[in-house]
């Protein structure tokens, strides 16, 4: 029971945090000091600039590399992003709580496998 209730809060509160840094802008996000691109601000020669639909600019060779779904590769599914991470945390201890009345106590493992996924 207290693994559970220790990965729910280590979801919990590691997605809470993420959150918080994205809203006080922690993280060196990519910034862009394009002039004209913040709005409908005055451009040069008295036009508005461009407005900002919320898409970067991806400057130099692998600016357009997508991935594809099919190309998957043992190193991506490895290299998982911290908000993965918090996620699969949070899904196996909420699963894990939840299902506990429910399921016998060999299989809540694999409950907690299935609310992580």
């Amino acid at each position: 029971m207290y693994l559970y209730a220790v990965l729910l809060l280590i979801g919990f509160f590691g997605i809470v945090a993420m959150a918080a840094a994205g809203f006080l802008h922690v993280g060196g996000g990519a910034k862009h000091g394009h002039a004209g691109h913040g709005g409908q601000g005055m451009a040069r020669g008295g036009g508005h600039g461009h407005h900002s639909h919320g898409q970067g600019h991806a400057h130099g060779a692998k600016g357009h590399a997508r991935t594809s779904g099919a190309k998957i590769g043992l190193k991506s599914l490895f290299s998982l992003s911290p908000i993965d991470f918090f996620s699969y945390c949070a899904g196996a201890g909420a699963a894990g709580i939840l299902f506990r009345p429910y399921v016998e106590r060999q299989y809540l493992p694999i409950m907690a496998i299935v609310g992580a996924l």
